[in-house]
């Protein structure tokens, strides 16, 4: 029972500047984990809060320990200050098993304003205070301890008048990397934890543009964090979870990771990424399980886009977000809905939704209609040949099967909206803009184009000799890919334009909730309105 609901129970944490903001929601929370806490403050304003703290603390059902010292950690007496006054406390029996090092100072300046003066009060809080103060804890803490650091995202993120704090919070970034290879040989963990901009009565100090940049870069609900959301993150490294999580740098400030191949970290496409304030991280999926769980902690949703040839890989990519504690995993669907048996690939994707299932991994499963460029047919003059993909620009039997349309940019949108609602944890979820037939799709562009389209008419027969065609020759080599395309492209063609399975009926039927039932105000762009981007060159 207490490793359910008091995970932290016996065990002694030390947070460091915890009168307010972060740390005090750190505090909080390691203590309704059932840990013994001890608060550090610098000023004499400071003990009224304080006191509310231990109050609070005191006032848990489990009754934690608290205890409270007054320090200036920023001075070269101040970590033997503390450990002097803990072992008083403890009647000489001092051991630790948790050390945050939060306390810190920011430093807004242009280069031109800093002074020596300046450096010195940001370094000796932010990277002498915590260098002097584990080393001062370092004779009294147990095995198997977690030490976590405080950083921040201005460490990478280059902002304006942040080059004191930026680059202090970076050195602390290196100070974890070392003590982690120093310290682990009887199971302590060393990580670095780097919020941005939070909910809180610190946030008057931090400079509007660099809320409004990490508003921006938020990708749910474009919001800065909370306290509480930095705080869970750090109890959980504290806990069992974080066991084998060591010398990491976790970000903690709503910004969106790209797990990348480490062959491809600096390829044209992850470099565009970074370009626009995406970190890229390096994730192997086939290789080694411990690399793939640190790659993807800190992390509350992943969102596989994986190419459809290696739709497998998810499995232990699953297993990994289970282990760091992933809040919800959403596979790579993607795709216009259908009942078992039509498409392999949906099949495939199907058994990898029950493989996540086995894992009770929180997902979501995110079904689209079919994508609007992929289905424009070409017109004689040749307007629409930059979006027609020739194998594509066909008319199933006699076209009169209505399916969901999509408009590829909009997808983001629809996800977006989807991962930050409760309502949709463990659900299938389908999302389109409209419906049409292919001879209406056709016919509205001919409107639009004032040309006069070609109509390709593949009939039912023809369909299923295709996809009988393609499975025969992947009989006799299973891993031809032209093969493995065409029995792709063929079941599609077979699902949405005879059996008419992309359409938001079907979609219920199969128990997905409707997008457009969710969320009445989002609108996706039209299909006209797609098309005559196209026309216009776009």
């Amino acid at each position: 029972m207490s490793d359910l609901t008091l995970p932290l129970s016996g065990k002694v944490a030390i947070v460091t500047g915890s009168s307010r903001g972060i740390g005090k929601g750190i505090a909080l929370e390691l203590a309704r984990r059932g840990a013994t806490v001890v608060l550090t403050y610098v000023s004499q304003s400071s003990e009224s809060l304080v006191k509310e703290i231990c109050q609070t603390i005191e006032s848990f059902p489990h009754k934690p320990r608290v205890h409270a010292c007054r320090v200036d950690l920023s001075t070269l007496e101040g970590p033997q200050i503390l450990i002097s006054n803990l072992l008083t406390w403890s009647e000489q029996k001092l051991k630790i098993d948790i050390l945050v090092n939060n306390a810190g100072v920011e430093n807004a300046k242009t280069l031109e304003e800093l002074t020596v003066d300046d450096y010195n009060t940001v370094f000796n809080l932010n990277v002498r205070g915590p260098l002097l103060l584990t080393q001062a804890v370092l004779p009294y803490l147990n095995s198997h301890a977690r030490i976590i650091n405080i950083g921040s995202v201005a460490s990478r993120g280059g902002f304006k008048k942040f080059s004191l704090y930026g680059s202090s919070k970076a050195a602390l970034e290196g100070l974890t990397r070392t003590w982690a290879q120093e310290l682990g040989g009887n199971g302590t963990t060393v990580n670095c934890v780097n919020p941005g901009p939070v909910q809180s009565d610190m946030l008057e100090n931090i400079p509007k543009d660099l809320i409004e940049l990490q508003k921006v870069l938020t990708a749910v609900e474009n919001r800065i964090g909370t306290v509480s959301e930095v705080a869970n993150i750090v109890a959980s490294l504290a806990g069992k979870d974080g066991a084998w999580i060591t010398g990491q740098t976790i970000s903690a400030s709503g910004d969106i990771t790209a797990l990348a191949r480490p062959t491809s970290l600096n390829s044209e496409a992850n470099n565009e990424l970074k370009s626009r304030g995406i970190r890229i991280v390096a994730a192997d999926l086939t290789g080694s399980k411990d690399e793939l769980v640190k790659a993807v902690t800190g992390l509350e949703v992943i969102i596989s886009c994986i190419v459809f040839s290696s739709l497998g890989d998810q499995v232990p990519l699953a297993e990994a977000a289970k282990q760091a504690g992933v809040k919800r995993f959403v596979p790579c669907n993607f795709s216009t809905p259908a009942p078992r048996g039509v498409m392999d690939m949906y099949d495939e994707k199907d058994d990898i939704l029950a493989a996540i299932q086995r894992l009770y991994l929180p997902y979501t499963v995110i079904d689209v209609g079919w994508w609007i460029d992929q289905s424009v047919p070409a017109l004689p003059s040749g307007r629409t040949d930059h979006v027609s993909v020739k194998v594509l620009d066909i008319v199933p039997g006699d076209g009169s099967v209505p399916m969901a349309y999509t408009n590829l940019p909009d997808i983001g949108t629809y996800v977006a909206k989807i991962i930050a609602d409760p309502r949709t944890l463990n659900k299938k979820v389908f999302a389109h803009t409209e419906t049409l037939t292919p001879i209406q799709m056709r016919e509205l562009l001919e409107e639009l184009s004032g040309e006069k389209i070609t109509r390709n008419y593949m009939s039912a027969e023809e369909v299923h000799k295709a996809i009988a065609t393609a499975r025969s020759a992947i009989e006799k080599n299973p891993m031809d890919p032209a093969a493995k395309f065409s029995l792709m492209l063929y079941q599609y063609i077979d699902s949405w334009g005879l059996r008419g399975d992309n359409t938001p009926e079907v979609a219920t039927y199969l128990g997905y909730l409707d997008f457009k039932e969710l969320y009445p105000g989002v609108k996706g762009k039209t299909v006209r309105a797609r098309l005559q981007e196209i026309l216009n060159g776009n």
